[in-house]
């Protein structure tokens, strides 16, 4: 008696069977929109809000933070936040957290 051969395309991977990890999503922009430079400071909040005329706004500070870094340049976790890709630090200054405006400047320095 021959039996056929098992239908392997609804399973896992073998490496993800096995418990191995999967390569890291891309750290770039959404598509349409330009993707920064790693040394360039982006806008991000915690919570987010959709404005009267479609814009997303932040809800409460803005902090900043490195493309592809986790931490807030004033040092708290940001994996789950709202970033902010089409606005520009420069024209949003008074809106920024204290702590990540000052460590802005000294890292410029």
């Amino acid at each position: 008696m021959t039996t056929a051969p098992a239908d392997t395309s609804n399973t896992m991977p073998a490496a993800a069977a096995r418990g191995a990890r999967t390569a890291p999503a891309s750290r770039t922009a959404p598509a349409g929109r330009p993707t920064p430079r790693p040394t360039e400071w982006l806008l991000t909040a915690r919570h987010a809000e959709r404005r009267f005329d479609g814009r997303r706004a932040a809800w409460g500070p803005f902090h900043i933070r490195r493309n592809g870094e986790h931490r807030t340049a004033c040092g708290q976790p940001s994996v789950t936040w709202h970033t902010f890709w089409e606005l520009r630090m420069d024209t949003h200054l008074a809106q920024i957290c204290k702590e990540c405006a000052a460590a802005a400047r000294a890292a410029q320095r």
